[in-house]
C-alpha cells in the first residue's frame, strides 16, 4: 500500500492544483486556504486487530466520536452521513449519503460484493518487490547499517544539541506533537540532514513512546515500535525516493501552520502548547534556519550520502 500510495502521489502530484500528500500532514496556504489531497493509509501503521472495518450503509459516525473536540451543538447539527459506494455523477451520490430514503433505496438495488482483484494485487506485489522502495525497506531493515554509529545511549542529548530548538521542543514535548505525522515528518527530515539512519530516527521516537509523558491509555493496544517505524518509514523513505523535497520545511512555514491537538490527547500539565498556539514555531528567536536543514537533506541525496551522521559537516556534503 505504500508503495501503490507512491504511484497515485508521483503521477497525480505534477497535475493537481493543490497538494498531494500520504496522509494528513500541515500544508501551506494556496488559493483557497489549506487544502491538500490525503491518500491516507495510516491504517496500515497499527495492528490489524485494532482497526475498524465500515458496513456499507451504515451511519458515519466520526463526527459523533469527535463530540468533545468538534463541539456538542456542532456535532448535534449536522445532517447523518451513511456509508454507500459511489454511483453515478459525484453530486448524485453526496445527495444520497445524506437522505435516508435514498440510501435505503440504494442498498435494494446495489451490490457491494468485493470484486476479485487478485491478479492485479500479484502484479502489484511484483511491481513493488522490483521497486526503489522496496530497496529503500531493505536498508531501513538493516540491524547494522555499514556507515552508521550506534544510536546514543538513552539519556544522551549530545546529539540533540545540533538540533533547532523547534525540533528539540518535538523531542521535549511528545505527547501530543510526535503522535501527529507532521511532528514525526519534521523530526525525520531534521535528523536525516544530521546523517541518522531511517531506522535510527524510528529506534528515538519508539524510546519517546517509552518514557512517561502522561500517554494514558493511547497505546493500549498499539505496538509503539510499529508505529515509530511506520511512520518514520514512510517519510524517510519519501525524502530518499525525491518524492518529498522539504520545500515546506522553513521558519516562514512554520510560523504559518497551525497544528491542532490529536483527538483525546491528555496533555500534561504545563505544556506550553496548551495556551500557546503558534504553529510548530516555538522560539521564533532561536537564530537558527531550518531552510539550511532543508538545503541539507537534498544535497546530501543529491551525492548518495543519507545516512551518514556527519555531525561536523552536516550542511557541506563531501564530493570526494
Amino acid at each position: 500500500m505504500e508503495f501503490l500510495a507512491h504511484q497515485i502521489k508521483s503521477s497525480a502530484g505534477s497535475s493537481s492544483q493543490i497538494p498531494v500528500e500520504i496522509t494528513a500532514i500541515e500544508v501551506g496556504p494556496g488559493g483557497r486556504g489549506r487544502e491538500m489531497v490525503s491518500l491516507d493509509i495510516s491504517e496500515y501503521g497499527d495492528p490489524l486487530y485494532m482497526r475498524a472495518v465500515r458496513a456499507p450503509f451504515s451511519r458515519y459516525l466520526k463526527p459523533i466520536q469527535q463530540r468533545s473536540s468538534l463541539g456538542v451543538e456542532i456535532v448535534d447539527k449536522l445532517p447523518w452521513i451513511f456509508e454507500i459506494p459511489a454511483f453515478g455523477d459525484l453530486s448524485r451520490t453526496l445527495a444520497t449519503m445524506r437522505d435516508v430514503k435514498r440510501v435505503i433505496a440504494l442498498a435494494s438495488e446495489t451490490s457491494v460484493r468485493i470484486p476479485d482483484r487478485s491478479a492485479a494485487c500479484a502484479v502489484l506485489a511484483d511491481r513493488y518487490q522490483s521497486s526503489s522502495l522496496a530497496r529503500f525497506h531493505e536498508l531501513f531493515c538493516s540491524k547494522q547499517p555499514p556507515t552508521q554509529s550506534e544510536l546514543p545511549a538513552h539519556g544522551d542529548q549530545t546529539p540533540f544539541l545540533h538540533l533547532p530548538p523547534c525540533i528539540q521542543y518535538i523531542l521535549e514535548h511528545p505527547n501530543d506533537l510526535l503522535l501527529k505525522p507532521a511532528g514525526v515528518r519534521r523530526l525525520t527530515i531534521a535528523m536525516l540532514a544530521l546523517g541518522w539512519h531511517p531506522s535510527q530516527i524510528a529506534d528515538l521516537i519508539r524510546a519517546k513512546f517509552t518514557e512517561n509523558h502522561h500517554w494514558n491509555n493511547i497505546f493500549s493496544g498499539y505496538d509503539p515500535k510499529f508505529r515509530a517505524d511506520f511512520y518514520t518509514r514512510l517519510f524517510a523513505g519519501l525524502v530518499w525516493l525525491k518524492l518529498d523535497d522539504a520545500t515546506d520545511f522553513s521558519c516562514w512555514s512554520s510560523q504559518k501552520a497551525l497544528p491542532t491537538p490529536r483527538r483525546g490527547v491528555q496533555f500534561r500539565e504545563g505544556n506550553p502548547r496548551t495556551a500557546s498556539r503558534e504553529g510548530w514555531c516555538f522560539h521564533q528567536d532561536c537564530n537558527h534556519t531550518l531552510e539550511r536543514y532543508q538545503q541539507s537533506v537534498i544535497n546530501w541525496r543529491f551525492y548518495g550520502r543519507l545516512a551518514n551522521w556527519p555531525f561536523d559537516r552536516c550542511f557541506f556534503p563531501k564530493t570526494d
